[in-house]
């Protein structure tokens, strides 16, 4: 059963806290850079590490062209497949603004030994599994009690909210079956560690908190219902990217 306390951290604005209070501004594309290094484990391993130069509040949105998304300063982007990877920063400024530079990352080669690791294996199955594994909200919670007992963390539910960065669910955690009004538990999420390939099945829309729908940007709120949204989404074929550098893997 998939736990989303490994899905959604927290609703609060991904606001970077390298960026001192000063006036509300228009950012522009000009003010956007990022420098891109190769790490000494790979070549197919590269951090990227936003330098914009802005002194007023930004709220930062990576695109690492993966399937990995964030909001820190630096980003490891790992690629185990060759290719050519468009990598973006986005920066959203109070004032409804943003701007965006975007970078075609080329690599030369493949590099399978990125994903043979034991966290690629228990979420995929492993390679030898052509078809995958399948993931599911554990609409139940029955499996709560055990995440909580082998994190140490406050984990009340299959939903849950708590302060950024935290992991637990201090905030509020979803009781059994709690939000069997919307369609997320329709979702299936199949993972498949040949290509890193994400298959997303729903019954076309997605749940999200209300407070956090601007911030995401790149969809359409469509209906509203106290903190909760959802909006069109039709699921589909996309890859993903396992960050095992933390406590936890993301």
């Amino acid at each position: 059963m998939l736990l989303s306390i490994f899905m959604i951290m927290a609703c609060s604005p991904l606001n970077n806290d390298d960026y001192s209070l000063g006036s509300l501004d228009t950012v522009n594309p000009e003010q956007v850079s990022f420098t891109m290094t190769k790490s000494d484990r790979s070549d197919n391993i590269i951090n990227f590490t936003n330098t914009s130069d802005i002194k007023y509040p930004v709220t930062v949105a990576w695109n690492l062209g993966n399937g990995a998304k964030g909001n820190k300063k630096t980003m490891e982007g790992q690629y185990p497949q060759k290719g050519d990877y468009t990598v973006t920063l986005t920066l959203y400024a109070a004032d409804g603004s943003s701007a965006t530079k975007s970078v075609v990352v080329q690599i030369a080669d493949d590099d399978f030994g990125l994903i043979d690791t034991p966290a690629y294996r228990n979420l995929t199955g492993g390679i030898e599994n052509t078809a995958g594994k399948v993931w599911v909200f554990d609409q139940y919670n029955n499996y709560a009690k055990e995440v909580a007992e082998a994190t140490g963390l406050n984990i009340k539910g299959h939903l849950g909210l708590g302060p950024q960065g935290s992991y637990g669910q201090e905030w509020w955690g979803a009781g059994p079956n709690e939000k069997n009004t919307w369609t997320m538990y329709d979702f299936k999420f199949t993972f498949i560690q040949e290509g890193v390939q994400l298959k997303i099945k729903n019954k076309g829309q997605g749940y999200g908190r209300k407070s956090s729908s601007a911030s995401v940007g790149g969809y359409n709120v469509t209906n509203v219902d106290g903190d909760d949204a959802t909006f069109t989404f039709n699921g589909g074929n996309f890859n993903f990217s396992i960050l095992e550098g933390g406590k936890y893997p993301q």
